[in-house]
């Protein structure tokens, strides 16, 4: 008999505690001029007689500490609900899930969208490069008439300007620069020879794939180069510099990823001649280029920058050509 006594004596209270001690945990972000007894309304039965001596009630305030004054909360402020699945209208609290998912849904959408949104719809920045230029010619006639030679470039100066239509994943970009060449020579002759600077323009339209983060763009690709004359040296003996113009179709890719918490920016394009003029002879330059860009911004304004660029053209000469540099951006707008 004393046995089923204290049996009975701890059901009588350890059940009440368990159940009290079973909750469901509501977050809840308060909203201007809302008091706490109309929060609680929101999740709690209709016929639920709830005071300030209520489990739920006491529970809630305990564990949210950082709540100063309960007759006064703070619009925006968090705090976490504790309410009992006897006082829980779960329809209420399936209207307000309902209503929480559709904003996350929301913030979440807009978040992509702002990942592209530009708050300017011009982008403006100019950047220095140093590069080395690795130049291979042979001519077709006598594949042995070799020459190899260097376009090392301490100043390359350049600018681009990217323009974004109002809510449109379309956008239109395009870049201008100008190389200064060192003097250079070649495995055929020691004498330096004056190489003129290099100019590049491109203008290309972009589409922002904003479910994969990435970007796609083609458009148009404008050069001016020096290489040798190997005709000349055939024939004469004497070395000459020719001036070739080429204009290219161009279709790449762009995408940022991260390495070691460094996000970093980067661009890969292909491009095919479609034109091309040179200064002495008609008989021009055919082929194509690949370029491999990576920007990092260190702040809003400034970033570093390294590019790869291979030329294979053929034309008067097998021309191989490939380009590395390194350098500073900084962005005006």
């Amino acid at each position: 008999m004393k046995k089923r006594i204290a049996i009975l004596l701890c059901l009588q209270f350890f059940i009440p505690n368990l159940l009290a001690s079973d909750y469901f945990r509501i977050n809840y972000k308060i909203m201007e001029n809302e008091a706490f007894a109309e929060i609680l309304k929101k999740f709690v039965k209709d016929e639920s007689i709830i005071n300030n001596k209520s489990l739920l009630v006491v529970k809630t305030i305990k564990k949210n500490a950082q709540i100063k004054d309960w007759r006064n909360l703070k619009a925006g402020d968090e705090l976490q609900l504790y309410i009992d699945p006897p006082h829980l209208d779960l329809n209420k609290y399936k209207q307000y899930e309902a209503v929480i998912l559709e904003q996350i849904k929301l913030s979440s959408e807009k978040r992509e969208k702002k990942a592209f949104a530009i708050n300017q719809y011009l982008k403006c920045s100019f950047f220095y490069l140093a590069s080395s230029g690795f130049f291979s010619q042979e001519t077709k006639i006598n594949p042995s008439t070799k020459i190899k030679f260097n376009q090392n470039s301490l100043i390359t100066l350049g600018t681009s300007l990217v323009y974004y239509p109002k809510e449109s994943l379309f956008s239109t970009s395009s870049g201008l620069y100008t190389s200064f060449f060192n003097d250079t020579s070649s495995n055929i002759n020691s004498t330096n020879t004056t190489i003129s600077p290099e100019i590049g323009f491109n203008i290309y339209e972009d589409f922002r794939l904003v479910k994969y983060g990435a970007t796609i763009f083609s458009g148009f690709d404008y050069e001016k180069f020096s290489t040798f004359d190997l005709v000349s040296l055939n024939d004469t003996s004497k070395i000459s510099i020719i001036s070739n113009n080429l204009g290219y179709l161009t279709l790449g890719a762009s995408k940022s990823f991260t390495v070691s918490n460094r996000i970093l920016f980067s661009k890969i394009s292909a491009s095919q001649s479609i034109y091309s003029t040179r200064s002495n002879s008609t008989d021009t330059y055919k082929g194509n280029k690949i370029l491999i860009y990576i920007n990092y911004k260190i702040n809003d304004k400034f970033f570093i920058h390294s590019l790869v660029k291979y030329h294979m053209m053929n034309g008067p000469d097998k021309l191989r050509a490939l380009r590395l540099g390194i350098g500073v951006g900084y962005i005006l707008f």
